[in-house]
């Protein structure tokens, strides 16, 4: 009778590979099988972390959409309509142009990508017209809601820090 099965050379060599591959890679199997588990424990926590509440930026906007809360008087409302006029007038162009130089700089960005990168000095030399486009936004609608809180009773006033502290 012959057997069926046969260990030889060839099966011997087989089975030592597989076993010095396996306790070879079997270090990285359980690093990655950590770093997984530690990602997914990482995940839940985040998930299950209290988010804190998003302060309301200090815009006429946000200002104009408290009226009710803040109990406005019929001229007090009247001034912020006209405030809110003059700062779209003033911040339209303004943002405008913050829009023209970030379409700019995304098609530099774009093309810097296709020419292998760029430095972070190239980054910053052509991003500065989209922060002094951007940071000259923020200053009008800062002035615009600094005068509108001078139409304000100390009251509202207060009661405004309070809503955007």
């Amino acid at each position: 009778m012959r057997p069926r099965f046969r260990i030889g050379p060839g099966l011997l060599v087989a089975m030592s590979a597989a076993i010095v591959i396996a306790y070879v890679k079997w270090p990285e199997y359980q690093q990655r099988d950590a770093e997984q588990r530690a990602m997914n424990e990482l995940r839940a926590e985040i998930a299950h972390r209290k988010t804190q509440p998003v302060k309301p930026a200090r815009t006429l906007d946000n200002l104009w959409a408290r009226r009710d809360e803040l109990k406005l008087t019929r001229e007090q409302i009247a001034a912020l309509q006209k405030l809110r006029a003059q700062e779209q007038q003033t911040v339209a162009p303004l943002q405008r142009e913050a829009e023209r130089a970030a379409r700019e700089f995304q098609v530099w960005m774009d093309d810097a990508k296709r020419r292998g990168g760029a430095t972070i000095s190239d980054i910053q030399r052509h991003s500065a017209p989209v922060i002094e486009a951007s940071s000259a936004v923020e200053q009008a609608r800062r002035v615009y809601f600094q005068s509108a809180l001078s139409r304000l009773t100390p009251q509202q006033r207060a009661q405004v820090e309070r809503t955007f502290r």
